[in-house]
This record gives C-alpha cells, sequence and structure tokens, in this order.
C-alpha cells in the first residue's frame, strides 16, 4: 500500500457545523476535497482515503487547577488518531 504524506492541511468552518470543508495538500501534489468520514475526493479523480495512527495522550497532572476547579464533562482521552497521509488503496480509512 502506497501512503502518500500530507504536506498541508486547511480547514474552514461556516457558522453551523452543516458547512465545514477541509482541503489538504499532498507530497505529490494533489488537491484533496476531504470529507467528516475520512475519505476524500482527489483533483486527479482519485477516491483517497486516510491513513493514521494510534498515539498516547499525555495526562493532566491530578492537582492541576484547571481540573480542580472546571471538571470537563470530556475529558482528554488516552490516545489520539495522527494522520500518517493518504492511500488509493484501500476502501475506507485505517488506523495503523
Amino acid at each position: 500500500m502506497e501512503i502518500i504524506k500530507e504536506k498541508k492541511f486547511y480547514s474552514f468552518f461556516g457558522k453551523d457545523s452543516d458547512h465545514n470543508i477541509a482541503v489538504a495538500v499532498l507530497e505529490n501534489g494533489v488537491w484533496l476535497i476531504v470529507r467528516d468520514d475520512g475519505t476524500a475526493k482527489g483533483a486527479d479523480g482519485r477516491r483517497y482515503v486516510n491513513v493514521s495512527r494510534e498515539e498516547e495522550t499525555e495526562p493532566m497532572p491530578p492537582d492541576d487547577p484547571i481540573l480542580i476547579e472546571d471538571a470537563d464533562p470530556n475529558p482528554i482521552p488516552d490516545t489520539v488518531l495522527v494522520t500518517v497521509g493518504w492511500t488509493v488503496d484501500a476502501d475506507k480509512p485505517i488506523v495503523l
């Protein structure tokens, strides 16, 4: 599977969440219109899917004043997905 790295990523937000758009530029020069589901349409007419890997996040210290004063109902997850690149060799997004 060939993974093409992403050079730039631009995200534009509308007044509501139904009007967001994202554009990625790959190192081979192809521009992608990125969808929320991890797929994209390339300027070359091909369908691309996102390739990412899970990375652990650093836990916040338990005595952090922000955690004590304002408990977040959505705590920081233990892992996050980090984009590795894009490929045309798969049907759905890939997590390595």
